[in-house]
């Protein structure tokens, strides 16, 4: 096989590592993080929200995803699962503090959003004839 294939055994495995939209794809959380950012960010048309709003949020999401899926299920805090997904070398959020504010904020990173819209590409429309 040719080395110039840019889409080669290697590329894809370095890519697959470190690329924070595939990261997110490959995460075994994904459904819930996928699902849940979605709900917070993309359909309301939010740019960023506060950290103790999202953690109440996301506590609630995961009291409903038990509730339906079993107790075991994301066994971490709300506030555990926004540090693992707003820390580290390629996160889903960014955490900022706004001018003027000991609350940080959280938003979308731009590869999370990448992940998001490709993910709804694939579910497609409805076709309306």
């Amino acid at each position: 096989m040719p080395d110039s294939d840019p889409l080669d055994y290697d590329y894809l495995l370095r890519l697959k590592r470190s690329h924070p939209s595939l990261r997110l794809l490959a995460a075994d959380h994904a459904p819930l993080i996928v699902s849940f950012l979605f709900l917070q960010f993309i359909q309301p048309n939010r740019r960023a929200l506060p950290w103790g709003e999202l953690a109440a949020v996301l506590e609630d999401y995961l009291y409903h995803l038990r509730g339906l899926y079993g107790e075991d299920l994301y066994p971490k805090t709300a506030k555990q699962y926004l540090t693992d997904w707003s820390e580290g070398e390629a996160p889903f959020l960014r955490r900022y503090y706004p001018q003027g504010s000991d609350e940080p904020e959280l938003d979308l990173t731009p590869a999370t959003e990448k992940a998001i819209d490709w993910l709804r590409e694939l579910k497609g429309r409805e076709f309306v004839g």
